[in-house]
């Protein structure tokens, strides 16, 4: 489940970078920091929650505790960090993506620092490596990592989906790099390794199955006026149902364990992932109908 889903952040990231990115009248600058500080609000309001949350959950109230929950948020929120950040460097990366020799030699340069390295370093031949590591750390790459690389790759990706045939070709790809994954993670749990190492943004052979993703993705495919509308209402929300899904779930996982239910744990993940999607598109759309204060934090 942790493989095949591993797609989602990347390719929100992909899409936006060829949304963005096509603007050919570019973009305002009060019309993009409108949107990161709604992106703030937001943040600022669910790390506020999720820290009073946690000292409820918590014996006592410790301050230092409560202060760094509030600063640094919960777990799940490290996408809004993320996000806020890339949309801060959007008017340069649509300068990048201006000029194609530009966007390739950024995106393979990213390639190379966000991707290859850091999967090479998962490697048991390069981990212990005190010279690799000396080097990977010393070099100073920080402006070609992070979400601005999946920004970028997106952009170049929809513009190389010409036809069907390149679209099958990175789909095989894709296909083929998640079964890679999945033997990579087999082998790590054999090893007597139960991280997910295999499984991370940035390892090579995710980044190639988030192709194959985005490719499957780019084709426009025939659906009903109903489905597509109840598509779009739903892509309206999905920023509140990310932000509250975390807080639902833990609920339910309480529920679950206390009600003593006995499903098997693939039919158990799904069913509270539906109903968790469900509550908290009902919150979201609860919450957006606040007046005024709504729409800054869902």
């Amino acid at each position: 489940i942790v493989g095949i889903s591993v797609f989602s952040v990347p390719i929100f990231l992909m899409l936006s970078g060829k949304i963005w990115l096509h603007k050919k009248d570019g973009v305002s600058l009060k019309n993009l920091w409108k949107k990161i500080f709604r992106l703030f609000t937001a943040l600022a309001f669910w790390s506020l929650f999720y820290a009073i949350l946690n000292e409820i959950n918590n014996t006592g109230f410790e301050k230092n505790r409560f202060i760094k929950n509030i600063l640094c948020g919960n777990y799940h929120l490290w996408f809004m960090y993320m996000f806020i950040g890339v949309y801060m460097v959007i008017p340069m990366l649509q300068q990048i993506a201006k000029n194609k020799t530009l966007l390739i030699y950024t995106t393979i340069l990213a390639g190379i620092f966000a991707s290859l390295l850091p999967t090479l370093k998962n490697l048991s031949i390069f981990a212990n490596s005190e010279i690799f590591n000396t080097i990977i750390t010393q070099i100073d790459y920080k402006f070609v990592l992070g979400g601005g690389f999946y920004f970028l790759l997106g952009y170049l990706i929809d513009d190389f989906i010409i036809n069907n045939k390149r679209r099958f070709a990175l789909m095989a790809v894709g296909f083929a790099a998640l079964i890679i994954s999945f033997l990579l993670a087999y082998y790590e749990r054999l090893s007597g390794s139960h991280t997910f190492n295999w499984y991370g943004t940035y390892m090579i052979n995710i980044l190639l199955y988030n192709i194959g993703m985005f490719a499957a993705f780019k084709k426009e495919y025939n659906i009903s006026e109903k489905l597509e509308k109840s598509i779009h209402i739903i892509g309206e929300y999905t920023m509140g149902i990310y932000l509250l899904h975390d807080f639902i779930k833990n609920i339910l996982n309480k529920m679950y364990f206390a009600l003593e239910i006995n499903f098997p744990d693939v039919v158990a993940v799904f069913i509270i992932s539906i109903i968790v999607f469900i509550v908290s598109l009902l919150l979201t759309l609860a919450i957006k109908k606040i007046p005024k204060i709504g729409k800054y934090i869902v």
